[in-house]
């Protein structure tokens, strides 16, 4: 895991998921919850989903809308737009406790004709000639950044990828 899926870019799904301030996806990578949300000024961000008081999730359905993200545990609030903690339980506040050193921990993200790419090194160099240089042209042709989610379906199977990507075809016609 830490020498493939930790060291690249990582799809996760498209902008059409979440067209509205407060729309988010979570994305699991490796054991790692991703929260991929749209911010009130309409930017696209990815945060670990996990409150920095407890290590809860704070979001637990795979989709949905949040005017803030609160921790169920202890009630943890962050902002949307920047994931910076704005409210916390008055019971753990200490005169030198300050918010602004607990924010939600950033993901790099990275948009692709609509297409949302993440990585966990917030410092990562993005390339788009290196990662898309044998199907930009071919996909040129297609507006990929208009694409909706027409439908969804979730079916866990028991087998590595390899063994995934065998039997893709027979997976294409699952209900």
């Amino acid at each position: 895991m830490n020498a493939i899926w930790r060291r690249q870019w990582v799809f996760t799904g498209h902008s059409a998921q979440i067209p509205s301030a407060g729309d988010y996806f979570t994305v699991d990578i490796d054991g790692d919850s991703i929260l991929v949300i749209r911010g009130k000024d309409g930017e696209i961000r990815a945060f670990h989903n996990l409150c920095r008081h407890r290590g809860t999730l704070l979001c637990v359905e795979p989709q949905g809308h949040a005017e803030s993200l609160v921790c169920p545990y202890h009630q943890w609030a962050y902002a949307v737009e920047d994931g910076r903690l704005v409210k916390t339980s008055s019971s753990i506040m200490t005169d030198d406790f300050d918010r602004a050193d607990y924010p939600l921990v950033a993901v790099a993200v990275q948009l692709w004709r609509g297409h949302i790419f993440v990585h966990p090194d917030v410092a990562a160099t993005w390339d788009e000639d290196a990662l898309f240089q044998r199907s930009a042209q071919g996909l040129a042709r297609f507006p990929l950044e208009d694409m909706v989610v027409g439908h969804s379906w979730r079916k866990i199977l028991n087998c590595n990828w390899k063994t995934f990507w065998e039997n893709f075809n027979e997976c294409l016609h699952c209900p």
